[in-house]
């Protein structure tokens, strides 16, 4: 577990889906592959006029969660 990891408790609340990027920032694994970060994902929805605070909800996580 990175450092940022064990800091953030991130292994306890993230059940996989969630991890510290090399570069220090939050990332999304949502099909345990491929991840997304979390700050490219709230710079996109600034771009499109969206204002913060906005609810991230990821389908692939809800999909496994309720298989």
């Amino acid at each position: 577990m990175q450092p940022h990891e064990d800091h953030y408790n991130i292994g306890n609340w993230s059940a996989g889906y969630f991890s510290v990027h090399t570069d220090g920032s939050l990332i999304a694994l949502p099909n345990g592959k491929d991840p997304i970060k979390v700050a490219d994902i709230v710079a996109q929805a600034k771009q499109q006029g969206m204002s913060l605070p906005i609810l991230l909800r990821f389908i692939d996580i809800l999909e496994h969660r309720v298989a």
